[in-house]
């Protein structure tokens, strides 16, 4: 029966070429009235990985031809929801962490017959932490932001009391695909800040037979690396007051501390490049901290500029200078 209509079809698509008609157009229609007729009624959730608790929207879906007028009677877990009868969408909240809920509509058609689809809503917490592998002073109050070419750890947990290896994972980074693709018990990735103002991060997780169970995506910002300087007091220890634009030293001696944020910790621990300049002449330091340095006064009163460097050469984005004027 399908080829002898599909004949049909072609011999009209002949005949209305032959008069000038769109015949093209109306062969795509024939099939899509027939693809509609054949489609099985289903029923669709959004956001389609909900989280426990989060609100849902409940949608049938029936392109069957004649299908308008239908009965619709909807149940969840057995219960019925006589307030939803005949509705062809409506919301309610997904069940709590580890528990399943059955959602049934019952589609009654005098021309097409008495039809039954169901749904699974098995909603899961997927979290992802995110931990940049770049540097800021022990001081500070914020947490460390990713900078390009940097290392960023990244871990989804799931609930529900699943154990990772009986999970697969699929990691992407904006376009590219981590790992080669999807593999099991991969819940932990690394990789490098991509080049680029913020960049997006998702994970799928499905179950050993391919079913998708979560699915997150997250942005990631991306910042340059940067330096302030602060003044180290012998007494004291380090000032949490950054030295903005000048400082005026008031005793003969100052010690100064440069201080990255946002650097990638192993260009922090292994610089190529870490150089202090006092005026345009290099110098170095004696206390064995190569963010470090001490300024001896070599004259009654005067001024300079002081500079440090700091750079990975392999990565020349990971690196930051900074410069400010010393009077005395």
């Amino acid at each position: 029966m399908i080829v002898n209509m599909r004949k049909l079809i072609l011999s009209l698509a002949v005949i209305g070429a032959m008069v000038g008609m769109p015949a093209l157009a109306q062969f795509d229609n024939t099939l899509n009235s027939l693809a509609a007729g054949s489609a099985v009624p289903s029923i669709e959730i959004d956001p389609p990985f909900p989280k426990p608790g989060q609100e849902i929207t409940v949608s049938l879906k029936d392109y069957r031809s004649g299908s308008q007028g239908s009965a619709i009677t909807w149940s969840t877990n057995g219960k019925e929801l006589p307030e939803m009868k005949n509705l062809l969408s409506f919301k309610l909240d997904a069940p709590g962490s580890g528990e399943v809920l059955q959602v049934n509509a019952y589609i009654a058609n005098a021309a097409l017959g008495d039809t039954v689809v169901n749904v699974e809503v098995r909603p899961y917490y997927l979290d992802l932490v995110i931990e940049p592998q770049t540097r800021v002073p022990e001081f500070y109050l914020g947490r460390s932001l990713p900078s390009i070419g940097s290392s960023i750890n990244a871990t989804a947990l799931i609930d529900n009391g699943v154990n990772p290896n009986n999970l697969i994972y699929r990691w992407r980074v904006n376009q590219t695909v981590l790992d080669g693709g999807a593999t099991r018990g991969h819940n932990k990735v690394s990789f490098p800040m991509p080049i680029g103002n913020d960049s997006i991060i998702s994970v799928e997780v499905s179950q050993l037979d391919g079913t998708m169970i979560a699915k997150k995506n997250l942005r990631l910002p991306s910042v340059a690396p940067s330096i302030l300087f602060y003044e180290v007091d012998p007494l004291l220890g380090i000032s949490r007051l950054p030295i903005v634009k000048s400082l005026l030293m008031v005793g003969n001696s100052a010690t100064i501390k440069a201080e990255p944020y946002n650097l990638d910790s192993r260009t922090y621990n292994s610089p190529d490049i870490s150089e202090w300049k006092v005026g345009n002449t290099g110098a170095t330091t004696l206390s064995g901290n190569p963010y470090e340095i001490t300024l001896e006064k070599t004259q009654v009163s005067g001024g300079f500029d002081l500079e440090f460097h700091v750079r990975n050469t392999k990565e020349v984005l990971q690196g930051a200078k900074k410069s400010i004027k010393v009077d005395f």
